[in-house]
């Protein structure tokens, strides 16, 4: 904690990652690999190449993670990909 110049008492907060990587989405979200790639091929996740890194924004990590908690990600991201 740092004391601000009037005596008041800032409490610092972690800052979070705007953006993740492939792998960190995968155990964000209990998910393989594949699915992460199922999911954006199905428009639920958008990948944005930074170079060569693949990121998905926290955004919709938080929106995708809502859909699965209320069952409402399309049913065909079981199985192989095609």
């Amino acid at each position: 904690m740092s004391t601000l110049s009037e005596g008041l008492t800032a409490v610092l907060r972690p800052v979070e990652p705007l953006n993740y990587g492939i792998n960190d989405t995968c155990t964000l979200l209990g998910i393989s690999r594949p699915t992460v790639y199922r999911l954006h091929r199905l428009g639920v996740l958008n990948i944005h190449k930074f170079g060569a890194r693949s990121l998905i924004s926290a955004e919709d990590i938080n929106a995708c993670q809502r859909k699965m908690i209320a069952g409402r990600l399309p049913r065909n991201i079981q199985g192989a990909s095609r």
